[in-house]
């Protein structure tokens, strides 16, 4: 009888470890696909805003240089241009309005991140 109780002791302890195995391996699974959801979405974004740029303006070589599929707002005013990107960064060349400046400079870390910049009239 005790002998019995044991083997169905380990019994039921290799039948919880399958569960928790096969729980966790969809649990992964289950990571795995909103991983691929989540690039599949940002491909599209990055598809319908367009990824290259042609220009001719101030500091061309920087801008091209900062210019990539992450970025999801720019915007050129006078001498200035003013990117955004995916990440919350921004970057900006010389002749960014003042008050802008200190907008995108000023924000607190707990705000959310800027997702649209537009410069001039």
């Amino acid at each position: 009888r005790e002998m019995e109780r044991h083997r169905q002791a380990a019994l039921e302890a290799v039948r919880i470890a399958e569960q928790k195995r096969r729980a966790e391996a969809e649990a992964e699974a289950e990571r795995a696909k909103r991983r691929r959801i989540e690039k599949e979405r940002k491909e599209t974004e990055r598809s319908d805003r367009g990824k290259y740029i042609d220009f001719n303006l101030h500091e061309s070589d920087y801008v091209q240089q900062n210019f990539g599929k992450t970025v999801t707002s720019m915007a050129m005013g006078g001498t200035a241009t003013v990117m955004l990107y995916e990440d919350g960064d921004w970057m900006y060349t010389a002749g960014l309005p003042k008050l802008l400046h200190n907008k995108l400079k000023g924000r607190a870390k707990h705000h959310p991140s800027p997702v649209y910049v537009a410069v001039g009239s």
